[in-house]
């Protein structure tokens, strides 16, 4: 069906599903059907969909949905104007180059989705006045800076940008969005986070992977007192400032992947809430000794730290500990003090080729479940070694060396050593 009968004007329709059809228009220019009590419509994946007709007299009308519309590149004025509209979507309308100059009138609107309209560059500044609004997607578009306006969306709770190669810089008032829960910037341009950043006292994540261009984290970011999830990993920052120490409430921190970061600041102790830090691929060649301080932490993974040298004496404090994944590290052997931690499930070494022994306390492991060590230089178990009572899995494998024979000697011999070992 390439559009609707002409003889279609039911006012008693509220949801009109017309998803994933061949749809090329709703209906035309010179006949502008009102359905009075329209609520829903949806004509997501209409790829055929050149134009939005004119919606001004469905003042009824809370949820349009226009996701991967690939033929449209503008939406009519009249969208601006829909007082009930509470959710827009328009995600993945690779072709939309902008919305209406006036979006004024979306006094309700909650939900505006833009994410995946890669050739969309900017956005009205009449944005504003959407007072309600409490999502704002702009993932993967070509918007390289926010309106000056956007300071006044202050129910905002969600603002994405991931993946906009273009975007360099949150603009200094982005403090202003007090009810701001959630901002998230991950692959993008991102080169410095403003110190009114600490003003959102409602953020609860701040995400920012990937931003390679990203070398500072500003001291204000202790500031945000009710913040639990911090991902900063993959990035060019270099130290994490001493007032990290201050997010009292934060449970996940993921710093890995940083290969300039070489040290945590003491003040790391004072994350009280912590359960996960992550760590994975940085230039750690030790840790504070306060992190052993942490209350309530679950998870401790440094994969790929080839500088670290040591694990602090007092690990066992960690008595929540119930994972912890060192891997491809430079150690040599493990504080005798982690016989303490009575929950710690897994351990896993693998690849620490300068790990030569386990200490004798390993035994007192009770809970653990699992070992992995592959690839150390571990040749001998202590005696203690069989009271691991929950142990269900163990992995000490090496790679098979063979002593290449001369090149006269027979390949089945060869290959009978190889199976041998």
């Amino acid at each position: 069906m390439k559009s609707l009968p002409s003889d279609f004007c039911s006012r008693k329709v509220a949801v009109l599903d017309l998803s994933e059809s061949k749809i090329e228009q709703l209906w035309g220019s010179h006949n502008n059907k009102v359905l009075e009590n329209l609520m829903v419509l949806n004509l997501h994946g209409c790829f055929n969909l050149a134009a939005v007709p004119d919606l001004s007299g469905h003042q009824a009308l809370e949820k349009l949905v226009l996701e991967h519309c690939d033929k449209l590149t503008k939406i009519h004025e009249s969208v601006g104007s829909l007082s009930s509209l509470l959710h827009l979507n328009v995600r993945d309308c690779s072709n939309l180059i902008e919305l209406p100059s006036d979006i004024s009138g979306l006094k309700k609107l909650e939900s505006l989705i833009l994410s995946g309209c890669s050739t969309m560059k900017e956005l009205p500044e009449s944005i504003g006045r959407m007072k309600s609004l409490k999502e704002l997607l702009l993932d993967g578009t070509a918007i390289a800076i926010l309106p000056e306006s956007i300071f006044h969306l202050t129910n905002l709770e969600k603002l994405s940008l991931n993946g906009c190669k273009l975007f360099k810089r949150l603009p200094q008032f982005i403090g202003k969005l007090c009810s701001l829960k959630e901002l998230s910037l991950n692959h993008s341009a991102l080169e410095e986070v403003p110190d009114s950043i600490g003003s959102l006292e409602n953020l609860e994540k701040l995400s920012l992977m990937c931003c390679k261009s990203l070398n500072r984290i500003p001291d204000s970011i202790g500031n945000l007192k009710s913040v639990s999830s911090f991902f900063i990993n993959g990035t060019g920052i270099k130290e994490l400032p001493r007032s990290i120490g201050s997010l009292s409430n934060l449970k996940h921190l993921l710093v890995g992947d940083n290969h300039f970061l070489s040290k945590l600041p003491d003040s790391i102790g004072g994350l009280d809430s912590i359960v996960e830090l992550k760590m994975d691929g940085t230039a750690m060649t030790d840790l504070p000794d306060q992190i052993c301080s942490l209350k309530v932490i679950q998870k401790l993974e440094m994969k790929k730290c080839e500088s670290l040298g040591t694990l602090p004496k007092s690990i066992g404090s960690m008595l929540t500990l119930t994972t912890l994944i060192i891997s491809e590290a430079n150690i040599s052997e493990m504080p005798e003090s982690i016989g303490m931690l009575e929950n710690l499930i897994v351990l896993r070494l693998d690849e620490c080729k300068q790990l030569h022994k386990l200490p004798t306390s390993i035994g007192n492991l009770k809970s653990l479940q699992q070992l992995l060590m592959n690839e150390t230089a571990v040749t001998h178990l202590p005696e203690s070694f069989g009271m691991l009572s929950s142990l269900m899995v163990l992995r000490m494998a090496k790679k098979p060396h063979v002593e290449l024979l001369d090149n006269s000697a027979p390949k089945f011999l060869l290959v009978a050593l190889q199976r041998e070992i």
